[in-house]
């Protein structure tokens, strides 16, 4: 099923029990017991303290200049997520839990399997590392209700039976296998603002991630979206 190409799940990433190295993917242990592996052409961040380890997948940045090297607990990186761009995934490691974290607004989308102890970014891959590709009914339903699949599912279904989607704005308990909804949240200080004051924020933040973004690339292609 693989081969030795580049481009084979391309910027991808998984995270599996075993040691399963696919081409040209790089591995990062986890706790001894998990491994992340991450395509070596994709942009990867690692922070470890006393209390905490975790990877950022992609690009992120924090518009109110918080490091993550100061994420001590789950609640403190949760209390920066609200304002963030990038398009990113980011894996956590704390008091023997792992959670995934995703970006506001998907554009960084991971799957995962319900069988089994796998987190993958294209739901193929999560399928063949959990060794179950049976397919769902998905598919099947869309056909005979005469519904294309455009972009994407109605649901966090994909077209194998035991794998799906993360969802925005949940956080994914890895060996659970449970979303859990973290935002809005407490934190948020957008909350108690008018429309106006929100327009305000939201100039603010977008001339912020405009700078950031031409810090790092020489094109920029923004999405217009409230989400995934």
């Amino acid at each position: 099923m693989f081969s030795a190409g580049r481009y084979l799940y391309y910027r991808g990433f998984y995270i599996v029990k075993n040691d399963v190295v696919l081409p040209n993917f790089d591995r990062y242990n986890i706790d001894g017991e998990y491994s992340l592996f991450v395509h070596c052409e994709q942009t990867i961040k690692e922070v470890k303290n006393d209390k905490m380890k975790l990877w950022v997948i992609g690009i992120f940045y924090n518009l109110d200049g918080f490091q993550l090297e100061d994420v001590k607990r789950f609640e403190d990186l949760e209390g920066i997520l609200y304002n963030t761009c990038g398009r990113y995934i980011i894996v956590v490691l704390c008091d023997k839990e792992i959670r995934i974290y995703g970006d506001p607004s998907n554009s960084m989308s991971y799957c995962y399997s319900i069988k089994s102890d796998v987190v993958a970014s294209s739901s193929k891959l999560c399928a063949f590392l959990s060794n179950d590709m049976e397919k769902s009914d998905i598919d099947r339903i869309y056909q005979q209700l005469g519904l294309t699949k455009g972009f994407g599912y109605i649901t966090n279904e994909t077209s194998y039976k035991d794998v799906f989607w993360g969802i925005p704005n949940f956080y994914l308990n890895m060996l659970q296998k449970r979303l859990v909804r973290f935002f809005p949240n407490h934190k948020n200080p957008f909350m108690g603002l008018s429309i106006g004051e929100c327009v305000l924020e939201i100039q603010k933040n977008m001339q912020k991630q405009i700078h950031f973004l031409k810090s790092i690339c020489s094109n920029i292609v923004m999405e217009i979206t409230g989400g995934g």
